[in-house]
């Protein structure tokens, strides 16, 4: 047996050193999305899931709040929302975290898979990278499950070229599960329809046409219907989200993150995009600009691109590139346990100082509208999924692409931002509203504490909510008279 075979590590071994590789990269994700609590969609996915387990069918009307009820909706989110509600009956909070967590090993793995070819010191530094970058998108919402399955398209992609034509099947597979998941389900066709229409010598247009025919077909295996994936696309294209939607938003590039994302923008398009050129891999260098273009114009696709860089990169950096070689780091393993060990130790100083995935609400305040039984409560947009995890039916809740293109949506947003008076708002599009729920240093505040029609009636300083996401002190008005 040549001396080659005998120095090749079997599989066992190939898999400890990938995951120890991963290790770090995962350890990251998972500390970001432990702190970042229980908030956001979460809480109506939750809601959504717990009434399919309930009555025993995905429901395609809006049954959650009172703006529209009964109208159609899509539910492009139900299976997510099946399996986060599933995770918090059997325990809560921390039952859906630690739920949520294979997904981020997922990616960690396919981060440190990929990056196999840069040598050990790489393989654990480069997934680490991406993963810090990605830090500030780690929220418990469906986009965890499109970000692992968007990686796993790209790594399929690559696999094929090799000659693993299995992967690339299988990936068109997923979007079965995608396209219940989340709109986002398409950029699986977008992938394989960019390698299709830009074939390469090592994946022949022949090999792509048939994962890109049936990742298609898949888009129609849904409650909703193919439309329904469709109509998310007028979410991208519209501005008045900017107006109440940070995410939605171009990056500040004052913030530390968006710092980072500057960093990795002028590296990945001023060294991997003219590697990619030479090369003629039209099809990654126009997800790799499309991606990018993407996060200028909404930090909500700040994970697409570096997922498209970190992957790109990983597979075609050249050799002169690399900073350190194999010689120049200590062992692989090694190395891997010390920074997991770093990173665990951090994260285990975050869990006794901080709340691991704390519920990030106005919990008073909820509970009191809880205690009254109130429906159809006027609460800030950011709140609404807050009040439906709590049985409590909200005026609307995150589900934008719902309320897109309503007469009274303009109107709504303007009383968010104070341009609108809040009581000439209610008058007209809610008369029925008996409570509101809101922050106190907002302009809605001031209003209805001058009114004679509302009377404030409990002040929840919500210590829990963090600044940059502006949750802070919020109360609870009600309806003189009612």
């Amino acid at each position: 047996m040549p001396a080659s075979e005998t120095a090749r590590p079997s599989a066992r071994e190939g898999w400890a050193a990938l995951v120890l590789a991963a290790l770090p990269a995962f350890l990251t994700l998972a500390l970001a999305l432990s702190q970042h609590g229980l908030i956001g969609d979460i809480g109506f996915d939750i809601a959504n899931g717990r009434w399919i387990l309930q009555h025993g069918y995905i429901p395609l009307a809006n049954h959650l709040t009172f703006a529209m009820s009964g109208a159609y909706w899509s539910n492009e989110e139900w299976l997510f929302g099946l399996y986060s509600g599933w995770l918090y009956a059997l325990g809560g909070r921390i039952a859906v975290y630690v739920g949520l967590l294979p997904l981020l090993a997922g990616i960690a793995l396919l981060l440190a898979h990929a990056a196999r070819r840069l040598g050990p010191y790489w393989q654990t530094l480069w997934p680490l990278a991406a993963a810090v970058a990605i830090m500030p998108v780690m929220a418990p919402r469906p986009q965890l499950v499109s970000f692992l399955l968007f990686a796993y398209a790209l790594a399929a992609v690559g696999a094929a070229r090799g000659g693993r034509q299995l992967h690339l099947w299988l990936a068109a597979l997923s979007a079965l599960v995608w396209v219940q998941v989340h709109g986002s389900v398409l950029l699986l066709p977008l992938v394989l329809g960019l390698n299709w229409l830009l074939p390469s010598a090592d994946l022949p247009r022949r090999r792509v046409l048939g994962p890109f025919l049936l990742s298609v077909a898949l888009l129609f295996v849904r409650p909703g219907g193919p439309l329904a994936v469709l109509r998310n696309l007028a979410n991208v294209g519209s501005g008045g989200n900017t107006n109440v939607i940070a995410e939605w938003a171009s990056p500040n590039f004052h913030q530390p993150w968006a710092i980072v994302a500057a960093l990795v923008l002028f590296l990945a398009l001023g060294l991997l995009g003219p590697e990619l050129g030479r090369r003629r891999r039209w099809a990654d260098l126009i997800l790799l600009i499309g991606s990018a273009g993407a996060l200028l114009y909404a930090s909500r696709f700040l994970p697409y691109f570096i997922l498209s860089a970190a992957l790109l990169g990983a597979r075609y950096l050249p050799e002169r590139w690399r900073v350190l070689t194999p010689h120049q780091a200590p062992a692989a393993a090694g190395r891997s346990v010390a920074l997991s060990l770093l990173v665990a130790v951090f994260l285990g100083a975050m869990f006794l100082t901080r709340p691991v995935f704390p519920q990030r609400a106005p919990m008073r305040a909820i509970d009191y509208l809880v205690r009254h039984r109130a429906k159809n409560v006027f609460a800030a947009y950011q709140i609404g999924t807050s009040l439906e995890l709590a049985g409590v039916e909200p005026y609307l809740d995150s589900r934008d692409n719902l309320w897109l293109q309503r007469p009274w949506w303009p109107g709504f947003l303007d009383v968010t931002t104070g341009s609108a008076p809040v009581t000439r708002y209610l008058q007209r599009y809610d008369p029925t509203a008996r409570y509101v729920l809101w922050q106190t240093r907002s302009p809605v505040a001031i209003e209805l504490d001058s009114s004679p029609l509302w009377h404030r009636v409990l002040v929840d300083q919500n210590l829990l909510g963090p600044a940059h996401a502006s949750y802070g002190s919020y109360a609870v008005w009600r309806k003189v008279g009612k």
